[in-house]
């Protein structure tokens, strides 16, 4: 598990600012919706004190051979021929990626990636990739977040830090066909670990935000004390369902999830946070 500090500056102390958590990319896959993607990437560069968490799944890597054996999910009729290698995969993201990263408080990785990939070559190819067209520097820089993190985030104004917020990030692991049981694994998991304000978790390619109400007891002043917790399933740019494409999802079919993100908003100075999808 991993631990982060990461730190955002107001240029007013009532500011708002927001985090779009985007992952279960599945670059690769020719269900991958690769206008959606590229669009939202480059509106969210462009977005004022708008953020982001990678949530793993940047790609779909499923290759013929994984960890020793055979991958049965391996079609080659359901791969993009511009994209079929784990290589040429990376390759797109990270070109595309480099828009954002500099609003990216870290990046998770997932389970397409754990296939293949090993800890440290995720670090070099996803978090730190070199520029193709200069191999001496790095497209950029984004900490590595593991499998599962917490990020402090600590909001400043005038160099001050007036409040604190944590978050849990997961990509998670849950194989159910039904909304409710990712939000119960999420509050499950969410609900080991004191203080959390929000919870994210990928995986389930799901678009779904809940407000849970945390309460604790305040032993200076002998009340009772509320604090909100958020929690949020973060979405995939992968169509459930493709004409014309045999996709492996349809040997046990479920509900089709939709394309796009969650965002979470903060304001530090009434110490507030929502959601929606």
């Amino acid at each position: 598990m991993e631990f982060v500090t990461r730190y955002v500056d107001l240029e007013k102390k009532d500011d708002d600012f927001s985090v779009r958590p985007i992952g279960d990319i599945h670059v690769g896959n020719q269900g991958f919706n690769k206008k959606k993607f590229e669009r939202d990437i480059m509106k969210l560069a462009k977005l004022y004190n708008f953020f982001t968490i990678g949530m793993g799944d940047y790609i779909d890597n499923i290759m013929a051979w994984a960890q020793g054996g055979v991958d049965k999910r391996w079609n080659p009729e359901t791969v993009e021929r511009d994209r079929m290698t784990t290589d040429e995969q990376a390759e797109y993201f990270t070109s595309w990626w480099k828009h954002v990263a500099d609003k990216c408080w870290g990046m998770l990785s997932g389970n397409h990636e754990w296939k293949t990939i090993s800890q440290q070559r995720f670090k070099k190819e996803f978090c730190n990739p070199i520029d193709p067209n200069d191999p001496t520097r790095t497209l950029y820089q984004n900490a590595y977040l593991g499998r599962m993190c917490i990020i402090l985030l600590k909001v400043r104004y005038k160099k001050k830090v007036i409040r604190e917020f944590q978050i849990l990030a997961l990509h998670g692991g849950y194989a159910g066909m039904r909304q409710g049981g990712v939000i119960n694994r999420l509050e499950d998991i969410a609900s080991s670990f004191e203080l959390i304000d929000l919870g994210l978790m990928g995986h389930s390619h799901t678009t779904w935000t809940t407000t849970l109400n945390v309460m604790s007891y305040n032993k200076y002043h002998n009340t009772l004390q509320d604090r909100k917790m958020i929690l949020g399933s973060t979405g995939t740019y992968l169509n459930t369902y493709t004409k014309g494409v045999d996709a492996y999802i349809e040997s046990s079919p479920r509900r089709a999830t939709r394309i796009g993100n969650i965002t979470v908003t903060f304001n530090a100075y009434n110490g507030d946070i929502f959601a929606h999808d």
